[in-house]
């Protein structure tokens, strides 16, 4: 094994060296750009290895030598963290028998910076999208992940059957239950072992889930009937908060009084919420991934020309008039006695801050 750490490692120099990878704009580029790299070094240094890339479907994304694997994780954001697999790994490739790496990449401006660890020590949580989840975390200590705190190696875990996975990690969950949380477990292979009520969040919390929910669901400041469900159910799915009322947390209270020079404008409390939120809203916009920012704002293809707050501005500005894509001509309020758009609130705020 110490010959593919050693490739492993070359290949971190080499990315880690180069000062232009600004073309690396998501995980499948950056995973490419990895086997890429593999093969060139493997081929350079003499390794005679052989490096199969699995697909998208299959995990880990990386095979060497039909036995061991290399799982690799992309990030634009601040931290070394991503959701992972499914505990289940019902995709697991057939024959590993040997370890399995995670191979991290971050971007900083113009190039990448990347660490490595053996994947079951950077299992530190489990997190719900459609089924139960790993999540990454390159900085979890290791008496500290999941599988420590479960007692097992992820060897012995990872041959159970699913409904043995599945009981492992909701006994685990009862026993470490925080005030306001509930087991919530549907089905013992597609479910979220818990969840809490929005209601007993801290503020702080509140805030910052508040403030992704404007940035990933831009029909939040529509007229749409069902504007909030989107969003209801992100926070279900990610995040395993329930509420009952979302749209309260935007909109409840009186009117909020806009001005701009000799014009007052009396706007809904969403608006009051934007102008709030607008400094963590600003921090979001730049920590959500490109591929997750593209999938929630439902664009055909992400335009390179525009920065994601420009893009975030356009569809909130849209909204308003339930015009939720992003091709549709931006309206605009160029009378000062117009009430302002969403983005000149957001702008107006932040720059205040």
């Amino acid at each position: 094994m110490m010959r593919i750490n050693n490739l492993i490692e070359e290949v971190i120099k080499y990315i880690e060296s180069e000062h232009d990878l600004s073309s690396q704009q998501n995980g499948t580029d950056f995973e490419n750009y990895v086997v890429e790299m593999l093969k060139k070094i493997n081929t350079d240094k003499g390794y005679d290895f052989i490096i199969e890339q699995t697909g998208k479907q299959t995990f880990p994304d990386i095979i060497i030598n039909n036995t061991y694997g290399i799982e690799v994780k992309f990030s634009k954001g601040t931290k070394w963290e991503s959701t992972g697999n499914s505990i289940f790994e019902g995709t697991l490739k057939a024959g590993l028998e040997n370890q399995i790496f995670l191979l991290f990449g971050k971007q900083h401006g113009d190039q990448i910076q990347v660490r490595y660890k053996n994947y079951e020590d950077v299992l530190s949580d489990i997190k719900v999208t459609h089924s139960p989840r790993f999540y990454i975390n390159m900085d979890v200590n290791k008496n500290q992940t999941i599988l420590s705190k479960l007692d097992m190696e992820y060897n012995e875990f990872r041959v159970l059957d699913p409904p043995e996975k599945s009981k492992k990690i909701k006994e685990f969950v009862r026993r470490n239950l925080n005030e306001g949380e509930a087991l919530w477990w549907i089905d013992e292979s597609e479910s979220s072992p818990k969840v809490q009520l929005f209601s007993s969040l801290s503020s702080s919390k509140k805030d910052e889930l508040l403030s992704k929910c404007m940035v990933l669901f831009p029909e939040i400041f529509s007229s749409l009937p069902d504007k909030y469900a989107r969003a209801t159910s992100y926070l279900l799915r990610e995040h395993q908060i329930m509420t009952s009322s979302l749209r309260d947390n935007f909109s409840a209270g009186g009117k909020f009084l806009w001005t701009r020079g000799e014009f007052t404008f009396n706007l809904s409390q969403i608006y009051r919420r934007l102008s709030y939120l607008a400094p963590l809203i600003h921090h979001q916009l730049s920590s959500f991934d490109l591929e997750t920012l593209n999938d929630s704002w439902q664009l055909e293809d992400f335009p390179p020309e525009e920065n994601t707050e420009g893009i975030w501005k356009y569809l909130i500005d849209n909204a308003i008039n339930n015009n939720l894509s992003y091709r549709h001509q931006r309206i605009r309020s160029k009378d000062s006695h117009k009430p302002p758009l969403p983005s000149e609130v957001y702008e107006k705020s932040l720059s205040n801050y």
